[in-house]
């Protein structure tokens, strides 16, 4: 099994995407510490 990695991006209405390594976009956070906390949260999951 391939594991996912998590990252995230700012777009131009100023919220931030998260996006799965596919592209597949996991949600819309309003702060980027919202976003990076997700991202955390996934990637570690992804790695066990």
């Amino acid at each position: 099994m391939i594991a996912m990695t998590f990252r995230y991006r700012l777009l131009a209405s100023g919220r931030y995407e998260v996006l799965r390594a596919d592209g597949f976009i996991m949600g819309v956070f309003g702060t980027r510490d919202q976003a990076e906390t997700y991202c955390d949260q996934k990637n570690a999951e992804a790695a066990r």
